[in-house]
């Protein structure tokens, strides 16, 4: 699929290469108590409010790709299909990789 030359875009990267800028994963599983170095927070807000879903939010960064995230957790609204946990990656010193997200989850997930 060709595209023609949008604003905000690199035009000498159209058509030949692929970036993603945010990932959103929603989780289901056990949290640590304590979180390994892979991330470091860097504040822990209260998001919850009248029309919230999640009760806190942890702003971090991942310490292999200095990238930011947020984990919201602590739900509010009890739907069926709605995740306890989510975390979100933006993509900004380095690009968002799949291998960034694996260690942004073992560090504030636990396995299995």
């Amino acid at each position: 699929m060709a595209f023609s030359n949008p604003v905000e875009t690199y035009p000498h990267l159209i058509n030949t290469a692929a970036f993603i800028d945010k990932v959103v994963i929603n989780v289901w599983g056990t949290r640590r108590k304590k979180t390994t170095e892979l991330t470091v927070e860097d504040r822990n807000l209260a998001i919850g409010g009248p029309g919230g879903v999640y009760a806190r939010c942890s702003r971090r960064r991942s310490a292999a790709s200095g990238n930011r995230l947020q984990f919201a957790y602590g739900v509010l609204r009890r739907y069926p299909n709605l995740s306890p946990y989510k975390v979100t990656l933006w993509a900004g010193k380095h690009p968002a990789m799949c291998a960034d997200n694996f260690l942004v989850l073992g560090s504030v997930m636990r396995q299995g």
